[in-house]
């Protein structure tokens, strides 16, 4: 049954320190008593010298005296017995010195700055009894007289803050002392921190700023940071792609989000669809954007410009229209080119003399005959105009054709007979004629002739206000859609 009881408690004990593994500090190093302390063998030597005294003899705390060369085995007489109960009883023998000896951990708290870490424990032996006694700590002997102290250091290794426990071997007897590990060290967390390259990797230098969120002082960049201090550093960041990740700088891991930005923009024209006049002026407008993710500046013909991510800027301008008009702009040193859209409004004339119709550029020369040197003639007025009026300067007058309509000018040739005549017209600057050769004939050749292209048609006429023949208001008349 004793051994039952043996084997539970230390089963118990097992299991106890099996719980207690994660916080125990391993000891290393051990020893260091004062000079009161002696050796194993004279403890050794007490102890025998101590149980060889004559006449004593440890008994369950009692001491009994014998008398020499009695036996303490033979019965008593009957003489004997009442001798002794005539005599007066005598004192009980006093107790035999025992030693008291204790052990205790002086080392409540280690402080350190790194883990893990050496601890130094300070242990006290104390002797309080009335004999000399002695321990064996973890294999070291420790002798002390009555009253008498000594000191032990062991050394341990702890790897972490908060509360640990160290085991001894007391006379054999497994025992835990428990003591508190004070951690100081600067504990830095760093600001996220963006930056911008334009091209990767790179080098940039960015500003970084760290707070001292543990219990001791320590030092960023050169800088002396206390517990709940702030310090910023300027730093190199090597960024070798765009995106969020960490680095470290200064053994503090720093949060950076790398924008990488493009540079870009794109440049058109727009011009309306329209019909002009050649030499028209014609409006067009000029679109750039900045189609990248940075701020960019762009010169356009020389002016700087600004413009943010997704920015536009719209440039307006007039050019002479003619036929498949080219335009250019230049940005940031690049010519830009494109064509407008513009159908050029042609102006066709017509001369009506004689009995026929002739066109100039066709018929530059033609033969007629006539009875006398007064000859009528007509000119033919239209245009290939589909959505607008046409303002048609002729004479000194400007005229406003319609989309589909006809201009007749009436006018009659002085002409010399059997000789070359020019009959000619200018309209918007442009001068048509033709070369007319009047023939002499008899008068009754002529009796019954159709002259009905003599005939002014009113309603094929639009007259709009004279202008005295002043081109820049006739162009203010074009810009307002004439």
């Amino acid at each position: 049954m004793r051994s039952l009881v043996i084997l539970a408690v230390v089963a118990a004990a097992a299991i106890a320190l099996y719980a207690l593994s994660p916080y125990l500090a391993n000891v290393v190093t051990g020893g260091g008593a004062t000079q009161t302390a002696q050796t194993s063998s004279s403890a050794a030597q007490t102890t025998q010298t101590a149980a060889s005294a004559p006449g004593r003899t440890t008994e369950t705390g009692r001491t009994t005296t014998t008398s020499a060369g009695t036996s303490t085995s033979a019965p008593p007489t009957a003489t004997q017995t009442a001798a002794s109960t005539s005599l007066p009883p005598t004192a009980s023998s006093p107790s035999p010195a025992r030693p008291n000896m204790t052990l205790a951990l002086e080392t409540k708290e280690v402080n350190a700055t790194r883990l893990p870490a050496a601890a130094v424990l300070r242990f006290r032996v104390e002797n309080a009894g009335a004999a000399r006694g002695a321990l064996v700590i973890n294999g070291t002997t420790v002798e002390l007289g009555p009253g008498g102290s000594a000191e032990l250091n062991f050394t341990a290794v702890v790897s972490r803050a908060g509360a640990n426990y160290v085991l001894l071997y007391v006379n054999g007897t497994p025992r835990l002392y428990g003591f508190e590990v004070l951690y100081y060290t600067p504990v830095f967390v760093a600001e996220p921190v963006a930056v911008e390259v334009y091209r990767l990797p790179a080098s940039v230098s960015a500003n970084v700023t760290v707070r001292n969120v543990g219990n001791c002082t320590g030092y960023f960049g050169g800088i002396a940071v206390p517990p709940g201090g702030n310090a910023t550093a300027s730093v190199t960041i090597n960024a070798t792609a765009a995106g969020r990740y960490y680095v470290d700088v200064g053994g503090v891991e720093v949060e950076v989000d790398v924008v990488y930005l493009a540079v870009g923009y794109a440049v058109r024209a727009q011009s309306p669809a329209l019909e002009a006049v050649p030499g028209e002026p014609v409006p067009v407008y000029f679109l750039v954007e900045n189609t990248g993710n940075a701020t960019e500046a762009l010169y356009v013909n020389g002016t700087r410009y600004v413009l943010r991510p997704g920015g536009r800027l719209q440039i307006n301008s007039t050019v002479p229209a003619y036929s498949r008009r080219p335009v250019a702009l230049v940005v940031n040193g690049t010519l830009w080119r494109w064509t407008l859209n513009v159908s050029t409004i042609a102006v066709r004339a017509l001369l009506k003399i004689g009995g026929g119709i002739y066109n100039p550029a066709l018929s530059p020369q033609i033969v007629i005959s006539s009875s006398q040197s007064a000859v009528p003639y007509t000119w033919v007025l239209t245009t290939n105009a589909t959505r607008r009026s046409v303002a048609l300067a002729v004479g000194g007058s400007t005229y406003l054709v319609p989309p589909g309509g006809r201009l007749l000018i009436n006018g009659t040739l002085q002409a010399a007979l059997n000789a070359w005549n020019t009959v000619s017209i200018t309209v918007n600057g442009t001068t048509y004629a033709v070369q007319v050769y009047v023939q002499l004939e008899a008068a009754d050749a002529l009796r019954g002739a159709d002259n009905r292209h003599v005939v002014h048609r009113q309603q094929d006429l639009r007259a709009v206000p004279h202008l005295h023949g002043d081109a820049d208001r006739l162009g203010v008349l074009h810009g307002r859609g004439l």
